[in-house]
């Protein structure tokens, strides 16, 4: 987890220009570094809002997902572009659930179902 937000912090760093500014569109190049992002900006607010909850903090989580990816579909940023609304939404949602670690091993096994032995 620690190596995944390293770098999703380095992506900003290396897009920096000589004159200082920092270009986030790297943020937006792939479905993984959009969620990497999310999970960094979640970070960044739950660190400002320390009497936050644990559910509180991952619905937090979500809305910032569902509004990073708004964003990026509105800038024509990095995948999103060209996408159509529901689209994006989908993407959004999928994006919300993994960078809260939903979207794991345990939880899509839940979701299909045990085999059992016949």
């Amino acid at each position: 987890m620690m190596l995944l937000l390293l770098s999703a912090v380095s992506v900003p760093l290396m897009a920096q220009t000589a004159d200082g500014s920092v270009d986030l569109t790297g943020g937006f190049a792939t479905f993984a570094a959009l969620a990497a992002l999310t999970t960094v900006v979640t970070e960044i607010v739950k660190k400002t809002l320390t009497s936050a909850s644990g559910l509180a903090i991952q619905i937090m989580s979500w809305v910032i997902g569902i509004l990073l990816t708004i964003a990026g579909w509105l800038l024509n940023l990095g995948f999103l572009n060209g996408l159509l609304w529901w689209e994006m939404l989908l993407y959004a949602i999928g994006i919300s659930l993994t960078a809260n670690g939903i979207f794991d091993f345990s939880f899509l096994t839940g979701l299909l179902g045990k085999k059992k032995p016949g």
